[in-house]
């Protein structure tokens, strides 16, 4: 989860690339709130708030929001730049850190 809301909070989207501009509008409205005035989906900071996990298999995790609110305006956001998915880099991180993960317990366990 920190991941992804990591790099969306550094305005970048799902394929790592800087998120496209918000309206001239919109920005200076995020900037009068001492905001940056860039698309990381933190206005209220609500959004990103409630990012949890929603569903765990074997083999893969989904993310998702744990109020329907939140969730309808990451919708309205995919609209204008897709940043809501894990990104190449998100999966990279994810798969070091379970791989470090791994390697500890392996040699917790003396294997």
């Amino acid at each position: 989860i920190h991941t992804v809301r990591d790099r969306i909070r550094s305005a970048k989207n799902a394929d790592d690339r800087p998120a496209k501009a918000l309206t001239e509008r919109y920005a200076e409205r995020k900037r009068r709130i001492g905001k940056p005035g860039v698309r990381n989906l933190e206005f209220s900071g609500l959004l990103l708030g409630s990012v949890s996990v929603v569903d765990v298999q074997p083999t893969s995790v989904a993310i998702g929001f744990a109020r329907l609110d939140e969730d309808r305006k990451m919708q309205w956001n995919e609209r204008h730049d897709h940043m809501w998915a894990f990104s190449r880099a998100d999966r990279d991180k994810i798969e070091r850190f379970a791989l470090a993960r791994l390697d500890q317990r392996l040699r917790e366990a003396g294997l």
